[in-house]
């Protein structure tokens, strides 16, 4: 497809407004609702892949089928889950989600998304949930910025401003104790996060599409039907994003030179030897951007599930 082709597609999601019009007034910091009817969703919507929960959990992904369980007590997720057990749950009345979609169809809106945002190649990813009647997925916000594209069924939303966090890099819950990674982000690092005293009430139906920005409070009040939307997934990386994610995994930052201890870090050398080493490090990252090195490294950040933050902040007894 052309970039014309891409432009257009991406103003199919966004309509009413052009392109220029979404960029100008949501992107990437507000709040955008659209329950226009958009015919250049069709394909995206008409996929039978999509159609029942055997057809979804069969689909091609590389993020894996995670069921949420809604219907218990208290929230908890089960992570990685087979097909059988994830249809099982689906019955029992639980949410099912799967990350990084793959179809053709997808990987069309993928590449749109990428050229019309101007994002590094594979930023875009795009997830899915499908849950029957009944109740969803409670508070919490991403460390992405989500377009919601409802499927089919109809899905109550209640959303929400943050005024814990601008920008999070992790996903977040209410907690009386947030993670230390979490703490460094908080405005205020000694208060519980809490969930939302007031917020908007949204009705998705087929073909409503919601845009919100990163750090945005969401639950699904109820699934009012049998339902199924998509989220199609960015993430604007940020400098800290990627420094962290070289040193983690560019290869270079492995060799003997890096990973040999230094006389320099210790006591008596912290103020002499160990600025320069630090300087000469420093030096050495800048020579591993070159060569196109950093296009490389961001774009295979950008392609990672929400940057390796998945659930990464939920309180613990929230996970399976």
């Amino acid at each position: 497809m052309s970039t014309t082709e891409y432009a257009r597609l991406f103003e199919g999601l966004v309509a009413p407004l052009s392109a220029q019009e979404f960029k100008a007034t949501a992107w990437p910091a507000g709040l955008h609702i659209s329950h226009e009817a958009k015919p250049g969703l069709a394909a995206l919507l008409a996929q039978p892949e999509l159609r029942d929960i055997e057809s979804f959990c069969a689909i091609g992904n590389d993020g894996g089928i995670h069921i949420n369980y809604t219907r218990e007590e208290r929230f908890r997720i089960e992570l990685n889950a087979d097909p059988a057990h994830a249809i099982e749950q689906f019955h029992a009345g639980n949410t099912i989600q799967i990350l990084d979609l793959k179809t053709d169809e997808i990987r069309r809106w993928n590449r749109a998304l990428d050229a019309a945002l101007g994002l590094i190649p594979g930023t875009t990813l795009v997830n899915a949930f499908t849950s029957l009647r009944g109740k969803g997925i409670p508070w919490h916000w991403d460390s992405q910025e989500v377009f919601v594209v409802q499927v089919r069924g109809r899905k109550l939303w209640h959303v929400a401003p943050n005024d814990y966090v601008e920008w999070p890099t992790l996903n977040g819950m209410p907690t009386p104790s947030p993670s230390r990674e979490m703490a460094f982000q908080l405005k205020d690092p000694t208060q519980p996060i809490l969930e939302p005293e007031q917020w908007r009430s949204v009705e998705m139906l087929p073909g409503s599409v919601m845009y919100m920005p990163r750090g945005y409070w969401h639950k699904v009040e109820q699934n009012l039907e049998e339902s199924l939307h998509l989220v199609l997934q960015v993430r604007l990386p940020s400098w800290r994003d990627l420094f962290r994610f070289m040193l983690d995994n560019a290869p270079p930052l492995y060799d003997l030179d890096w990973r040999r201890p230094t006389s320099a870090l210790s006591p008596d050398n912290l103020a002499t030897m160990a600025p320069r080493e630090f300087k000469e490090r420093l030096e050495s990252l800048e020579r591993l951007a070159g060569g196109g090195a950093l296009m490389a490294m961001a774009q295979q950040f950008s392609s990672i599930i929400d940057g390796g933050g998945l659930y990464k902040d939920i309180a613990p007894q929230m996970k399976y």
